[in-house]
């Protein structure tokens, strides 16, 4: 189904083809966390543009896209050199915002990821929610998920493993001035020291915003083939948690 937006004509879900290189994945062979949500995070820049919300639209009504959580499923693991397509819609906003799903498929239409991220419209001054309602073109909203169940949410926990610690430098920065969500990714798994396998699941909530040369302290606890770990602030607020499971 075609819709119009102001910018022109576009599909409700947005499609587009890549190809990966043996620099995507990891010696484990996953494909590197963060080069998974780089591929969500470009599918729903590219979006955002044919909708008439990208970054460049929303600032000039003083308001910032923000991310609040992201999750995907590795169902079955892509190849290098390997072409895929992704598929992505924005679902129907309700008061905290709004979902975006993400597929990421072979030439042979098999799903191969899947994933799903919470986004909020954030006022540029003032950091408060704002409404959908006057940035999206009518009918542009699928009301359709990947997952048929809820993300859970990683509440804190305590544990008795060596703390690490890292402070983000420029190259982590995005174009909201503060450190880029794919980011996390790196920063979690970099805690986990000998914790490795395929893995199955990610999930990362988003709580506040890393700055550049902010230092974070991150700790994690590991049960079986779940590892967990948080992010926390010199002032010991807690920034971002994050669940890895392996097979």
């Amino acid at each position: 189904m075609l819709l119009f937006s102001r910018n022109g004509v576009f599909n409700v879900k947005h499609t587009f083809s890549f190809r990966l290189t043996a620099e995507d994945f990891d010696v484990q062979g996953n494909l590197i966390p963060r080069q998974v949500l780089n591929i969500f995070q470009k599918a729903a820049d590219s979006h955002a543009i044919l909708l008439g919300v990208d970054h460049d639209v929303v600032v000039t009504h003083h308001l910032l896209w923000v991310v609040t959580q992201t999750r995907y499923q590795v169902i079955s693991l892509p190849k290098p050199d390997e072409t895929l397509t992704i598929t992505t819609w924005p679902t129907p906003p309700n008061r905290l915002g709004s979902k975006r799903e993400y597929l990421i498929q072979n030439e042979n239409n098999e799903i191969l990821i899947k994933g799903s991220s919470n986004w909020v419209l954030m006022d540029m001054e003032s950091r408060r929610l704002a409404s959908f309602a006057d940035i999206f073109p009518e009918n542009s909203f699928v009301d359709e998920s990947v997952f048929s169940e809820k993300a859970p949410r990683l509440r804190n926990f305590e544990t008795d493993n060596q703390p690490y610690t890292l402070c983000p430098d420029e190259s982590t920065i995005d174009v909201n001035g503060h450190v880029n969500n794919t980011f996390y990714a790196d920063f979690a798994l970099s805690a986990l020291g000998d914790f490795n396998g395929i893995i199955s699941t990610l999930q990362i909530d988003y709580l506040h915003e890393v700055l550049c040369h902010e230092p974070l302290t991150l700790y994690h606890k590991i049960e079986e083939k779940t590892a967990f770990i948080k992010g926390l602030s010199a002032d010991n607020t807690l920034m971002f948690t994050c669940t890895v499971n392996v097979k």
